[in-house]
């Protein structure tokens, strides 16, 4: 694989060229960054020519991931920063106390810390951060575990194996072995958007591609297909905060 960097249009588009690619391939991430995948031997005349092709893409992609990110900034472990999960928002609210814990309350995130946040350092947030993430990932894998259990059963598909990541880009994942992965990043989502990516992926036990008989077991188990693709598509960094 060769990396490159080249400018075009006032932004920074990195180049990957991989001897088996057979296609140009552009795609620009949550973070802003531009991506075009293509062969070793592919002329940078034909990339310049591509990238003007794709412009307008690019542009309204560019601003369509810049809202994105406004619309779920960075978070750093402060008093009253939001957090979503099942689909609410759920304000961080510290508490000091003699031993660490966390809960969910109404719509608050009550983590009980030993230390006042006038005290907090840089180091000390970063821990207790990372311990919000490992309590959003256990019980992201409780219930999604549980949800592929209902819908299994219910579906008569079962998957030969059930793993969890925070994969970049996607949600869900059935490999040609039947193994299922599912995003950590899917806690934050509303049940049924979950319930349908549980589904879209057990369907794949059956379909290995997206046709329509595919289409057909997935809104014959679900029907809320477009609205939980729609969430999907307008929430795809809603979980970013979980990366660790």
């Amino acid at each position: 694989m060769i990396e490159s960097e080249i400018h075009f249009e006032g932004h920074r588009v990195k180049i990957i060229r991989k001897p088996h690619s057979r296609s140009l391939h552009l795609k620009v991430h949550t973070s802003g960054e531009i991506k075009l995948h293509t062969n070793q031997r592919t002329p940078m005349k034909w990339i310049l020519q591509f990238l003007e092709q794709q412009k307008s893409w690019i542009e309204r992609s560019v601003l369509q991931m810049q809202t994105l990110r406004e619309k779920n900034p960075p978070k750093h472990f402060r008093e009253g920063e939001v957090f979503p999960y099942l689909g609410q928002n759920y304000k961080l609210s510290l508490r000091y106390g003699e031993k660490l814990a966390i809960s969910m309350v109404e719509n608050e995130i009550l983590f009980k810390i030993p230390l006042s946040e006038t005290v907090l350092n840089d180091q000390a947030r970063a821990i207790y951060f990372a311990q919000l993430q490992k309590t959003y990932k256990r019980t992201a894998q409780k219930l999604m575990t549980e949800r592929v259990k209902l819908y299994q059963n219910r579906m008569q598909l079962f998957a030969s194996s059930l793993r969890f990541g925070q994969q970049r880009s996607l949600w869900g994942s059935c490999s040609s072995r039947n193994k299922i992965s599912l995003n950590y990043k899917l806690i934050v989502a509303p049940l049924d958007v979950i319930d349908y990516v549980v589904v879209h992926e057990l369907a794949h036990i059956r379909h290995k591609n997206h046709s329509a008989d595919f289409w057909s077991l997935v809104d014959k188990t679900i029907d809320h297909r477009e609205k939980s693709k729609k969430w999907l598509r307008e929430n795809v960094n809603c979980g970013e905060f979980l990366k660790s």
